[in-house]
Parts: structure tokens; C-alpha cells; sequence
């Protein structure tokens, strides 16, 4: 995949400059063939950079000597070694090379949480994909030392885009937050120190203008032409996905400082990128309808038209740009168009859940119950649980208990009799229950509610949300509620031992917190223990819901709020999680009187 000449390109580029020699007329204008500006080197770098020219130098014994000279220079030389891999001198780029596989990174360092251990694990191995996945699996996490270690990568990742890649992650993480901690920049900075390669000059420039959008515009709009360059040419150096990256961010930018002119016109020179791959055109669809760039989706209608037309993805992202346009029946018709796709091809069951989960997280919640529907039909009772979670969080407790018992009913028949009744099936079964209590209090029948409780608890002892709902219930006999504070007291202490066992495992943690914060018991311990969970498992929505519930029952409202925020931002679908925010948000209100 390469760039295709381009005068929209051309035309946004212009527009950029134009307008930061309008905000800051006293810059002088960069040059987009060159390489960042570097601070004037010392006396070992000037030794260094001869060196490395002698690397190609037409005697043996001089080249020879080079290469050992660096080899004792060891990391002081690793920066100028990086950019001399990609040198035009072939000779000097195999050396080069050379040097840098003999040195080995420690990625994984002393004082990293587990969660960072895990993905950085055997990080040398991988393949340039898997480690591409590992860095977007810490910006996930989007916490300060997450940003840290991907400092880190930028800094001495052997590979230009995967270097730049990690920088690209690093901004786009912090861009939500436009003022860091001091602690955090001055920690950045000193990763990326000295700001010699490409990607630590872009993270450098970030974080010098992240507060002024035209300015951070104008510094990344000779990286931009620079990387289109490069592209063209055919260099290694960069990728087609990291030029968009770049567009990306510079539309966001000069759309926050008011140059709309410019952010449509590099809008629309996205789509002069090669979109060979169906992957590069669904992650521009899911980005332009972020962006509510409607025109630009139409263009991509048009252009792409056939491929669209033959892609389930595809076309039910254009029914949702659609649908979000008001034009609700020609988005019936593309989501019609895209379910048909699949419909009756055998052994499609787990392509069509996984495409309901999809769905489901992007808001399409009726379109992913059809695909969920047809998916169970079809036999893939393994994704009947989240199913049957996600209905249950919607409100429809009843089908969520149907759609549980189907799948208990297609594990029935695959296990022998004798094993039907074991602790396997048990948390299921408990479940359902559950599900029918929640339906039944829904319609106002207390007496079922209570009932479909306790048959609950029968069954498993551990289903903690039945065991919240029984502490919960209004009228209730002294030896009744005695009972229910003893069950409350075994599964906390069950969930102790659980979290002794595995201690690694943030599941544990969570439950405990859950458990008590919704009950009665150690506050103090559940805060720790919820604390604990998202350290393990970062900015995970359910495990923040959690910690915010825990903050409601110590009477922090302020804190709950907060919390119950960032898990609405996580996962803004979830009807549990916003009703929840609301009471919260009314307990915060009430404390201040208002």
C-alpha cells in the first residue's frame, strides 16, 4: 500500500501553514523533507556520527574498525544506530543493524506492575503485529505508567513505526487529559531524552504546545509531509496506518483551533490512502462517524461501494452513520443487507456472536440481538452468558434467563448424566434464578422476587448479585436477615481464600468489593481490594462501577460520581451502569442541598 498523488493532500497541507503563519508569523517555515531539529551534539556524538559514516567507508579495516569502536560505545551509540538502520548507504544500514541486534533491551524493569509485566512478557519474540497489539494493550490501560512504558518503547523499539507507533499511542492516551501531572511530563521527558529519533521529537513537541492546538499543528505538519515522503518512496520507515494516525490527530487539532477549512480538506485526503485491506477502510468508517463527517462517509459509499456491499462490518457501519443521520429506513435496509450476509451459512455461530458483541459495544443494540438470536439458533451456546448479561443489563431479565437456560440445555447434551448436577453447571443455574427474581421485581411480584432468590442462593451459594438483592429486601424476619448475614459472612470469607489462591487474579478482588460495598462489612478492606482490581486490571468499566459503589456505601459521593464517570466513558452502553450514575449523581446533589 502506498499514497496516491494527491491534490487534496496538497491543498491541506497549504491550508496548515497558511494558517499558523497567521497565528505565529515570526516562525520560519519548516521544511517537510528534513529531520527534526537536533540540539548541537557533543564532543561523543560528533565521535559517534564519524564513526558511523566510516561504516561505509571503502577500506575494510576502516569499516572494521568502526563497527568495533561502536560495539565498545555500546548504548551510548544505540539512538544514532537507529537512525543509521535505515540509512541509504546499504553497507552502513547492515552494520548498523548488526550493532543493534547485539544489544539487549530489558522491556520488562524493576517496580512494573503485573499488568505491564504481562503484556511486555517475552516482548523480544514477538512479531511486529504482536507487539503492536502489546502497545495498544497499554494504551488501553490508559494510566500514567502505562504512558511510561510506552515511552520507553519509543525510545529504544529497534523498529521506526513501531517506535513511532508507541509515541503516536502515548499522545493520543494524554490527548483526554490536556494538563498532565508535572511529575508525569518531567517523567516523560526524561524517557525520551535525548529527543533524537523521530518518534521521541513528536512526543517532545506534544508536550512542549499540547495546550495550544494551532501551534501543535503547524509542529506536526512538516512530520506529516515528511512521512507522506517517505511513503511514497517506498521506505520502511513508516506505514500507511501511521500517516493516518497522523491525519487523525492534526484534523482533531485544527478543528479545536477553529481551522475547519484545513480539518475538511485533510478529512477528505484519508481517503487517498490505499484501502487494500477491509480493515484500514472499517477503522476510517468507525473514525469518520466519531467524527460525524457524513459527507466524507458518503464519499466512501461511493468509492467503495461493492466492497461495502459484500462486508457485514462495513455495511452495518454505514447503517449506523445512517441511522445516526435520522435516515432510518434506508439504515433498516443496510442492517437488513448485512444480516442476510451471513443468515443460514452453516458454521457461521461464533463469526455472528462475535459480530453481536461488536455491535453491541458500538450501541446497535437491536441489530446485535438478532445477530445474538440467529448465532444461539445456530449453536454456539458459549456466548450465551454474555448474552444473556448484556439483556440482563438491559432490563430484559426475563429473556436473559431463557437465553441462559437454552445454552444450559446445549451443554446439557454434550456432558454425561452423572455430571448434569456438579458445581459446574451450579453458578449457571443460580443465574437464572437470579435473572427471573430481577424480572419478577420488575413487575412488581415481591413474593416471586423472594422466591426466585433464595432458590438462587439453593444453588449457589456464591451468586453474589441474588445475595445483594436478599440483604436488600424490605420486610424482613430478625432470623431471616440473621440467615442472610451468615451467607454474606461465608462468601466474603470464600472470596478471602480465593484471592490467597490467586492472588494475581483482580476477579477476587472485585467480587469482595462488590459483595460488601453492596452489603455490610469491611469498607475499609473493599476500598483496598477494589484499589487492587484495577491496578491488575486497569480502567476496566465493571471494576470502576464496583469502586464506585464502594465509595457510595462509605458516603463519599463525590468520589462515586467521579468513578461511575469514568465507567460510563468505558462502557457507555450499559443501562446498569448509567442509572447507577444518576442515583449517585442525586445522592452528591442531596449532601450539598441542592
Amino acid at each position: 500500500m502506498r499514497w496516491r498523488s494527491s491534490s487534496l493532500f496538497a491543498i491541506a497541507v497549504l491550508l496548515l501553514i497558511a494558517c499558523h503563519r497567521t497565528v505565529l508569523a515570526d516562525a520560519p517555515a519548516g521544511d517537510g523533507e528534513s529531520p527534526p531539529q537536533r540540539p548541537v551534539a557533543s564532543a561523543t556524538q560528533q565521535r559517534i556520527d564519524r564513526l558511523i559514516a566510516e561504516l561505509g567507508a571503502d577500506d575494510y579495516y576502516t569499516r572494521e574498525h568502526a563497527q568495533r569502536q561502536l560495539r565498545e560505545l555500546k548504548f551510548a551509540a544505540y539512538d544514532a544506530l537507529l537512525e543509521a538502520a535505515y540509512h541509504p548507504d546499504l553497507e552502513i544500514a547492515a552494520r548498523a543493524r548488526r550493532l543493534l541486534s547485539a544489544m539487549q533491551i530489558e522491556w520488562v524493569r524493576p517496580g512494573d506492575s503485573p499488568a505491564i509485566r504481562e503484556l511486555l512478557r517475552d516482548y523480544e519474540l514477538l512479531s511486529t503485529d504482536k507487539r503492536r497489539e502489546r502497545m495498544s494493550g497499554l494504551a488501553e490501560m490508559a494510566t500514567e505508567e502505562a504512558a511510561l512504558v510506552l515511552a520507553r518503547l519509543a525510545r529504544h523499539e529497534r523498529s521506526a513505526p513501531l517506535s513511532k507507533t508507541a509515541a503516536l499511542l502515548i499522545i493520543q492516551s494524554l490527548e483526554g487529559t490536556r494538563s498532565p501531572s508535572p511529575e508525569v511530563i518531567a517523567a516523560l521527558r526524561k524517557r525520551i531524552a535525548p529527543a533524537r529519533r523521530v518518534a521521541t521529537s513528536w512526543l517532545d513537541a506534544w508536550l512542549e504546545h499540547r495546550n495550544d492546538r494551532a501551534a501543535l499543528a503547524e509542529q506536526f505538519v512538516q512530520w506529516l509531509e515528511r512521512e507522506q515522503a517517505l511513503l511514497e518512496r517506498g521506505s520502511t520507515e513508516t506505514t500507511p496506518r501511521l500517516v493516518g494516525q497522523l491525519i487523525r490527530m492534526q484534523i482533531q487539532w485544527l478543528r479545536e483551533s477553529g481551522n475547519d477549512r484545513a480539518a475538511v480538506a485533510l478529512t477528505r485526503s484519508l481517503l487517498d490512502l490505499e484501502l487494500g485491506r477491509r480493515d484500514d477502510l472499517q477503522t476510517l468508517l468507525e473514525w469518520l462517524i466519531e467524527q460525524e463527517s457524513w459527507a466524507t462517509v458518503g464519499e466512501i459509499r461511493r468509492r467503495f461501494g461493492e466492497k461495502i456491499q459484500a462486508d457485514s462490518e462495513l455495511l452495518y457501519l454505514v447503517a449506523e452513520a445512517l441511522r445516526k443521520q435520522d435516515n432510518k429506513q434506508e439504515a433498516e435496509q443496510m442492517a437488513d443487507r448485512a444480516y442476510q450476509l451471513r443468515s443460514g451459512i452453516p458454521g457461521q455461530a461464533e463469526q455472528r456472536a462475535e459480530l453481536a458483541m461488536w455491535l453491541w459495544q458500538r450501541g446497535s443494540i437491536d441489530w446485535a440481538i438478532r445477530e445474538f438470536d440467529d448465532a444461539l439458533e445456530q449453536g454456539a451456546p458459549m456466548f450465551g452468558q454474555q448474552y444473556a448479561e448484556l439483556l440482563h443489563d438491559q432490563g430484559r431479565h426475563l429473556r436473559a434467563a431463557e437465553v441462559l437456560e437454552t445454552m444450559l440445555d446445549k451443554f446439557e447434551q454434550q456432558i454425561a448424566p452423572q455430571a448434569r448436577a456438579t458445581v459446574l453447571l451450579q453458578p449457571f443455574q443460580g443465574r437464572v434464578h437470579y435473572f427471573r427474581a430481577c424480572h419478577h421485581l420488575k413487575q412488581g411480584e415481591l413474593t416471586k422476587h423472594k422466591q426466585q432468590l433464595d432458590r438462587a442462593l439453593e444453588k449457589d451459594p456464591q451468586e453474589l448479585d441474588a445475595l445483594i438483592a436478599r440483604y436488600r429486601l424490605a420486610d424482613q424476619s430478625d432470623d431471616y436477615r440473621q440467615r442472610t448475614l451468615e451467607m454474606i459472612r461465608r462468601a466474603a470469607e470464600q472470596l478471602e481464600r480465593e484471592i490467597q489462591q490467586s492472588p494475581e487474579d483482580a476477579a477476587g478482588y472485585n467480587q469482595y468489593a462488590w459483595l460488601i460495598g453492596n452489603t455490610e462489612g469491611d469498607l475499609d478492606r473493599a476500598l483496598k481490594y477494589s484499589r487492587r482490581s484495577l491496578e491488575l486490571r486497569p480502567n476496566t468499566g465493571g471494576y470502576l462501577d464496583t469502586l464506585a459503589h464502594v465509595h457510595y456505601a462509605r458516603g463519599e459521593y463525590a468520589e462515586a460520581v467521579k468513578q461511575q464517570e469514568r465507567a460510563a466513558a468505558l462502557e457507555p452502553h450499559s443501562k446498569l451502569i448509567t442509572d447507577k450514575l444518576t442515583v449517585f449523581r442525586n445522592a452528591l446533589a442531596k449532601q450539598h442541598g441542592r
